[in-house]
């Protein structure tokens, strides 16, 4: 299918390819359902209904998108077709698909329909400033997606209209050469490639992380969620431990994460970031770069969130890359591509506000860590030098190298040795959480045993007083067995279970009262009355108490549906 085709008299037509970014974003989509309805497919495997469900769905989704790419693309049909009096493109955002040169100001580049766009700024009085409501395109800046078309055509179609708009407005089509941005972005690119054709340690750090994740989900992890011991046992971030003596801890964190989307979330954002960072400044450097954020976060952890959780997670060492990368790119503005410096101050900028912004909103995420990453990972990235200029790049890594390391080492240090003593010992937390599981299972058990003596007598399979022997004789050691068990638990200062647990015991104890007191039998009748009635009525009152907050309790802690 061809990309370009010279028409007679001179015009020159650019039509869509297979090699365009809407084209490959279509690819890529694809490829996202697929992978997404297996991951579903897994998930769901009890479940034939919903899968079949998220299939159809997502074959909805690709359905439309293909339906959508194909009427941007046109393809075999020209795109945009250029004379020497006029450009003609059917996906101009413009009511008029026709616009002569005679009449546009300037063409310039600029961020627009989901990525790059030409805009033909018209000439003043032409046409409304204002900007559409919903579009918040301006009449007076008709745009052409550059997104429709292949690389090279991007380029060539640039040059061939700022040539054609030059001639017919000057008259001339020689002379100084016109400038195209995105030439020099591509030839910038090339160059950042060429420093590091393959980025081996940004790989690396992602193949760990997956590595790691992978041999979790070997133990007994899920896909979604991974339980809070085995985080901690696979080297989590928890202040009480790391305060302890296990300092590995916080470099452990930065492998460990909590889930599929956990990781994939941050693998993403290493790669995206990562592959520029590490070609900027070099490998040995960006692995300083990267280990320091890493530790800076779990280092402001122990001050948050690491103080009463576990706290896992590459986030910190990433939000410390995407640092780095604005520090590189605010110093050196000037002599970067344009585009290419508005979009990574721009995109990466708007990450990180919008990542913090979330973070600070939303339950359950460490945002000190991410702070702590950030900061870092700034904080290096100044001192530490890019190899835009290789000569002085040579010439200053070595002692960059190890002022960035003291900077690093003092900031981590400095947070490690002011961060407060740990309000939940999460260690001591989860080596109890397992007893606390047999106990209370011992508990259900032991209150099943009485109630089905209670049914038993209701049914007449036995006697009140058969029940009454039975629950001095059978029952109250039960439960004075359970609450020296209870009494024995540790749990820990601060520990969130020892109101239930303390609850537990208490209800445990006045079982235990009520079943071992004495009663008086009266055989002729048949009945059976407590030997002090009144001290009865207060257990009993108690007991009601008590278990209306271990229901509380449970409703609280219930997981949402």
């Amino acid at each position: 299918m061809p990309e370009l085709k010279v028409l007679r008299g001179g015009a020159v037509a650019f039509f869509a390819t297979e090699q365009s970014p809407l084209a490959r974003n279509r690819k890529h989509i694809w490829l996202g359902l697929v992978l997404g309805t297996l991951l579903s497919a897994f998930l769901s495997r009890d479940s034939p209904g919903g899968l079949w469900a998220v299939v159809l769905v997502g074959l909805l989704i690709g359905l439309w998108t293909e339906v959508g790419v194909r009427r941007q693309l046109k393809f075999g049909q020209a795109l945009a077709t250029l004379t020497d009096e006029a450009i003609e493109a059917p996906r101009l955002s413009a009511a008029d698909k026709r616009l002569r040169w005679c009449d546009i100001d300037h063409i310039e580049v600029a961020p627009g329909h989901g990525g790059r766009a030409i805009v033909f700024v018209l000439k003043p009085g032409l046409a409304s400033n204002r900007r559409a409501f919903l579009t918040g395109s301006r009449p007076s800046r008709p745009m052409l997606a550059l997104s429709l078309f292949a690389p090279a055509d991007q380029e060539r179609l640039l040059d061939e209209a700022r040539r054609l708009h030059r001639l017919a407005n000057t008259g001339k089509a020689d002379g100084l050469p016109v400038s195209n941005e995105l030439a020099e972005e591509r030839v910038f690119h090339e160059r950042l490639v060429a420093l590091a054709p393959v980025p081996w340690l940004t790989y690396g750090l992602i193949a760990a992380n997956v590595l790691v994740w992978l041999l979790m989900l070997g133990e007994g992890s899920m896909l979604t969620t991974t339980p809070v011991p085995t985080l901690l046992d696979w080297g989590g971030n928890a202040a009480s431990e790391v305060q302890k003596g296990q300092w590995w801890r916080m470099a452990s964190a930065m492998f460990v994460h909590g889930g599929l989307v956990h990781l994939a979330a941050n693998m993403f954002g290493l790669y995206a970031a990562g592959t520029l960072v590490e070609r900027i400044y070099g490998a040995a450097p960006f692995a300083l770069l990267y280990c320091g954020a890493g530790l800076a976060g779990s280092a402001l952890s122990l001050h948050f969130a690491a103080q009463s959780a576990v706290s896992v997670g590459a986030s910190g060492a990433v939000f410390g890359v995407a640092g780095a990368l604005m520090v590189a790119v605010a110093q050196h503005r000037r002599a970067l591509p344009q585009f290419f410096r508005t979009q990574m101050l721009g995109g990466v900028g708007f990450y990180v506000v919008y990542s913090l912004m979330q973070g600070f909103g939303t339950q359950g995420i460490d945002n000190a860590a991410h702070v702590g990453g950030l900061l870092g990972g700034a904080l290096v990235a100044a001192v530490l030098p890019e190899r835009f200029d290789l000569t002085r790049y040579a010439a200053a890594i070595g002692p960059r190298s190890v002022v960035a390391a003291a900077v690093a080492g003092v900031l981590i240090v400095g947070m490690v040795a002011t961060a407060p003593v740990a309000t939940l010992d999460q260690g001591r937390m989860i080596r109890t959480d397992k007893t606390l599981q047999v106990l209370f299972r011992l508990f259900d058990k032991t209150v099943a045993a009485m109630v089905a003596d209670g049914e038993a007598v209701t049914a007449g399979r036995m006697s009140l007083i058969e029940a009454d022997e039975r629950s001095r004789t059978v029952h109250a050691p039960a439960f004075r067995d359970l609450l020296v068990q209870l009494d024995a638990a540790d749990l820990g200062r601060n520990d969130p279970r020892a109101p239930f647990v303390e609850d537990l015991r208490q209800l445990t104890a006045l079982f235990a009262e009520s079943l071992a007191m004495a009663s008086v039998v009266d055989v002729e009748r048949g009945q059976v009355t407590p030997a002090d009635p009144a001290r009865m009525d207060k257990i009993q009152r108690d007991i009601e108490i008590v278990n209306q907050r271990l229901k509380d309790y449970a409703a609280k802690v219930r997981p949402a549906r």
